[in-house]
């Protein structure tokens, strides 16, 4: 108990201090933000991982990708100082929050919840569970995985993370194109997504049918308002996106466009291999959505899932 009080403390001195330093940003404007080099947003991540929040962290690391990166890098990256300042009021009020809730903004900042207590407050979930989409990245000295997940019955996204250390291997090997019947076991939150595989049953498989999926952009749009409803602090969504044709634009940009002719961009600048995938034809793609681009992570292609996730951009 003792080590869980003086963590809050830790966690809230370096609050304090973030909030502090995103007055300062606010106040000097984004004018000369695009010059300044990664040690700026690093040595206020680095800050928070001595304070123990290394969520945190690695949300404001992701934030140094954005500034130059589009014309509308301003409104992008005040939305995210704009959530990370949300992120710090709440944990101030955490007290007031719901249950759900609190779980969340804990995850979000950097608390983890052990096998026991998952075991415990995790909701079980059996289906058949496809892999439709890997990324692998650095964070400070760890690699990180992130997996989504589509359940063939239940058509719901789960997100597994797996973390490890240098060339370490991750704990769970987890194949995208392949498909196995057993549970997930959900995180306690408003709006669940992040899960552990909790027990496989029977062989793993490659994926042969199509994956369930949005049959429109808007119904996928739709879903994730929904999710932020319950829980307006998310930054991710996965989904799988159907009868999408990839396109590279004049100008340089990269979208998908839909059947009814409603497009999202894409993030980063080399979706070739995609677009050779498609040869100008519909297919299904799974990816990865944070409120502004859309992250390709594999196609559906003739009878099998085809990954084209590229390095973050």
């Amino acid at each position: 108990a003792r080590r869980s009080v003086q963590r809050e403390r830790r966690v809230a001195d370096g609050l304090d201090r973030l909030e502090r330093w995103l007055h300062d940003l606010a106040r000097n404007g984004l004018a000369g933000v695009e010059r300044q080099p990664f040690s700026f947003w690093d040595a206020q991540a680095k800050s928070l991982v001595d304070a123990q929040a290394p969520g945190l962290a690695a949300r404001l690391r992701a934030m140094a990708a954005i500034p130059g990166s589009s014309p509308d890098w301003p409104a992008r990256l005040t939305e995210r100082i704009g959530r990370m300042a949300l992120i710090i009021h709440a944990f101030r009020r955490i007290d007031k929050l719901d249950e759900p809730l609190r779980h969340d903004l804990r995850a979000m900042i950097g608390w983890t919840i052990n096998k026991n207590e998952l075991d415990a407050v995790g909701q079980r979930v059996a289906d058949e569970w496809l892999a439709v989409g890997q990324i692998v990245e650095d964070e400070d000295r760890l690699r990180v995985q992130r997996t989504w997940l589509c359940g063939r019955m239940t058509r719901r996204m789960a997100l597994v993370l797996q973390y490890a250390a240098g060339g370490a291997a991750f704990a769970e090997s987890i194949i995208v194109g392949t498909q196995w019947q057993g549970d997930l076991l959900f995180h306690p939150s408003a709006g669940p997504q992040r899960a552990r595989i909790a027990e496989g049953r029977g062989e793993v498989q490659t994926i042969t049918e199509r994956p369930p999926g949005h049959v429109t952009i808007e119904a996928f749009l739709d879903d994730v308002s929904r999710l932020l409803e319950r829980l307006p602090l998310l930054d991710r969504f996965g989904g799988v996106l159907c009868d999408v044709v990839p396109l590279h634009m004049p100008d340089g940009r990269w979208l998908v466009r839909d059947a009814a002719g409603r497009t999202l961009p894409l993030a980063g600048a080399d979706h070739w291999t995609l677009l050779a995938l498609s040869g100008g034809r519909p297919l299904d793609l799974s990816a990865e959505w944070d409120g502004d681009r859309l992250r390709p992570l594999a196609a559906w292609v003739e009878t099998r899932l085809v990954g084209v996730a590229i390095e973050a951009p």
